[in-house]
């Protein structure tokens, strides 16, 4: 996956879970890691915030039946609305 960043806010860190990083990234900032095998996620914001975000579809029949394991998460939304699992 390839994220750049466009922000005018605090906060909004990334989290790589796996690897135990936050990254607290600024304009332009680039950045490049294999998002199948590491958990991600933005930590809360106040602002404006807007990224870029490229990644392949090998995931996707993933996506499709459970949310890549997050469909029944608590902290998870999905804009598709509830699975029945």
């Amino acid at each position: 996956m390839v994220i750049i960043i466009s922000e005018d806010c605090v906060g909004g860190e990334l989290a790589l879970l796996e690897p135990g990083l936050v990254l607290d990234l600024q304009n332009g900032d680039m950045v490049l890691f294999p998002s199948g095998k590491i958990s991600h996620f933005n930590m809360h914001y106040v602002g404006k915030r807007g990224s870029l975000v490229f990644h392949s579809d090998s995931s996707s029949q993933s996506w499709i039946k459970d949310r890549n394991g997050w469909a029944n998460n608590i902290y998870f939304r999905s804009s598709i609305g509830s699975l029945e699992l």
